[in-house]
């Protein structure tokens, strides 16, 4: 599943199954390649960060949690996707040659791990390769030769 895809998704309280809030954006760990966990368009009680260890189920049309005990406060450090701007901005090697723009990330929906980076121009980097991801850029271990 494309992290754009689940962009402004509605999270969905399972034991009211009500809409509670929708997603903004992502955190992702660089060294662990796994989905930290979420912001919210609208804070929830004050709270406006869900861990991925509170979400219950991440699908293609909705996000569901338990109950909306399961917001909190968005923990330093995370590095956000789009708010740091790392979505968009260049994806060097590790040798530093600019290998493209950072289109999107696909992540694996039942386990939040990371599965490809995927570049502005289609080309996909196996999340194997992900070695940072900052505000400057996001660095992969080899360089990546583009689709033909």
């Amino acid at each position: 599943m494309r992290l754009a895809d689940i962009h402004k998704h509605p999270v969905v309280d399972l034991s009211s199954a009500t809409t509670v809030t929708h997603l903004a954006d992502v955190a992702i760990d660089a060294t662990t390649r796994q989905v930290l966990g979420f912001t919210l368009r609208k804070a929830v009680d004050g709270h406006d960060w869900l861990a991925w260890a509170d979400v219950h189920a991440l699908g293609t049309d909705a996000a569901t949690v338990s109950d909306s005990q399961a917001f909190t406060a968005m923990p330093d450090g995370a590095l956000l996707l789009k708010g740091s701007g790392a979505l968009g901005r260049r994806v060097l090697s590790a040798e530093g040659v600019d290998v493209g723009n950072l289109a999107d990330v696909d992540v694996e929906p039942e386990t939040g791990a990371v599965i490809t980076l995927v570049l502005a121009d289609g080309t996909t980097v196996p999340a194997e390769d992900l070695l940072g991801v900052g505000s400057y850029a996001t660095v992969i271990r080899t360089p990546v030769v583009p689709p033909a």
